[in-house]
């Protein structure tokens, strides 16, 4: 279970219907964002957390509520739209997620490097400290400095992540071998050897 399953799962939700919303309200001369010149950005391209096709997911999300003529998004019109579907009862942690950045860059027109770069910032970049700090803080919902079986369960439900309690367990153990909860010093062990960070 890691970050990037969430946001799979949610885009998937999003992108099918940001393209419902797009079918009713989008003129037809609608200019597009060229997706290949944006996958030629660093930012984007190099991007810790998320895969090509997950880009793609987040950019087709983003087209759909960005304003075509600037080809920049304004977060309230992205949170009303997630409101309204009722999608922030089915992934809170990732709503959590938007309205942090909601409430911190406002109505800031973004780009889309620039809104993959406060989503990358916000789930945390796990190449750095910083960032895996933030990664196991949004595990550890209940900031109790560990992460238990239950909690990847929640987690796993939550994003709806289709693996078995067994397939689970086998995932607390090859991380935590000694323990049935996941410290941070076991945490940061397997970050290590997953990022090839010793």
């Amino acid at each position: 279970v890691s970050t990037q399953s969430t946001w799979g799962e949610y885009n998937l939700k999003m992108k099918i219907t940001a393209s419902a919303t797009r079918a009713l309200i989008t003129p037809t001369n609608r200019k597009k964002i060229d997706l290949n010149e944006l996958l030629k950005n660093p930012t984007v391209r190099e991007n810790p957390i998320f895969t090509t096709d997950q880009l793609i997911e987040l950019y087709e999300v983003f087209d759909c509520f960005c304003d075509s003529r600037t080809q920049t998004l304004r977060l309230p019109n992205l949170t009303h739209a997630i409101t309204n579907l009722g999608l922030e009862k089915k992934n809170p942690i990732i709503m959590g997620i938007i309205y942090e950045m909601e409430s911190q860059v406002k109505d800031t027109p973004l780009s889309f490097d620039k809104f993959i770069q406060e989503i990358t910032n916000r789930l945390g970049n796990p190449t750095t400290q910083q960032g895996r700090q933030r990664i196991f803080q949004i595990v550890d919902g209940e900031k109790k400095g560990s992460i238990s079986f239950e909690d990847l369960k929640n987690l796993a439900r939550e994003i709806g992540y289709n693996i078995s309690d067994a397939e689970l367990f086998e995932v607390l153990k090859s991380i935590a071998p000694n323990s049935n909860v996941i410290s941070y010093a076991d945490y940061e062990r397997h970050m290590a050897r997953r990022y090839d960070l010793e």
